[in-house]
């Protein structure tokens, strides 16, 4: 039996990632909290749901991908969340899978976990990584926590939007080691940030800063990334910052329930707080670089003509 699929959360990676579920022919029903995100995917052949339990009668697998930890225990198990529409399906099509696209704490998903074990249900997470680029090619990275056979069930919905799939193990090592991976991430961008100030303060010619650092040991996605931003002009929002300054605090939590100190992330995450806080939050991560050049280093439009 082809699996009927839900999807909630249709943000910038969400709406990719379930359109490209529907392009692979899977009967698709959307729900989005800001209703206006549903529309773009009606058109393209999508069911709109009237809540989170419209989708979960409606379908044997549905799809999450929204903001943090707080965000999926509402969907879930809010009112006219998902474990109240499970319920009212359950026995019809066998149990209902979850499987979760979002990046929350360790401790959120093995909540998450419980609570549909307990109502019969299954959950998978998995998390993903590759950014707005690859959710519209489908090319994401994918770390599964849970069940083997639930990730058996899920693959072919992986597969639609992922190339790299893997299961890490049970209920919290996806999320875990997404929250790692941000991190490193972050650490890097942060330090491409400072050190391309640094250039550009110092009058060093750009496009030769690119060439060497990009076939140095300075590499990385992150320099790459800024640098491409810089180049175009463009800081649209592929990963808002407030999203990255909150799986940089769910880190240190974890590595303070394991005890692993990680001063370096502790002291990056002081910085994105203080782009958060000067109302940096829904812009993308990259756009911290022109607002610091601007307000701290006294670049302004004129003296980068002159340079």
């Amino acid at each position: 039996m082809q699996e009927r699929v839900g999807f909630i959360g249709l943000g910038i990676m969400g709406r990719a990632m379930a359109l490209n579920i529907l392009k692979k022919g899977f009967p698709l029903t959307v729900w989005n909290r800001t209703p206006e995100k549903m529309e773009a995917i009606a058109r393209e052949g999508a069911e709109k749901g009237a809540n989170p339990a419209d989708v979960a009668r409606k379908v044997t697998v549905v799809c999450t991908c929204v903001g943090g930890p707080d965000d999926l225990l509402e969907v879930v198990a809010g009112p006219k969340g998902l474990l109240e529409g499970a319920q009212q399906r359950q026995g019809e099509h066998g149990p209902l899978l979850h499987v979760d696209f979002s990046t929350v704490s360790p401790e959120a998903s093995q909540k998450v976990a419980r609570l549909w074990e307990e109502a019969g249900g299954r959950f998978l997470e998995a998390p993903v990584t590759g950014g707005e680029k690859g959710a519209k090619e489908g090319t994401l990275t994918i770390m599964a926590g849970g069940h083997e056979e639930d990730f058996q069930r899920a693959l072919p919905i992986l597969e639609a939007v992922g190339e790299r799939i893997h299961l890490i193990g049970p209920h919290g090592s996806g999320q875990l080691l997404k929250l790692i991976g941000n991190m490193i991430g972050g650490i890097a961008l942060w330090g491409a940030l400072e050190g391309l100030l640094l250039a550009e303060r110092g009058g060093l010619p750009m496009d030769q800063v690119k060439e060497v650092l990009t076939h140095s040991s300075a590499d990385s996605a992150s320099l790459r990334l800024l640098l491409q931003r810089l180049e175009s002009g463009r800081y649209h929002p592929g990963f808002p910052l407030k999203h990255r300054l909150k799986d940089f605090r769910l880190a240190l939590r974890e590595g303070e329930r394991k005890g692993v100190p990680l001063p370096a992330a502790a002291l990056v995450t002081q910085m994105y707080g203080s782009a958060f806080s000067m109302g940096l939050g829904e812009d993308d991560q990259t756009a911290v670089y022109p607002f610091f050049k601007e307000r701290f280093l006294g670049f302004h439009p004129e003296e980068k003509k002159a340079r």
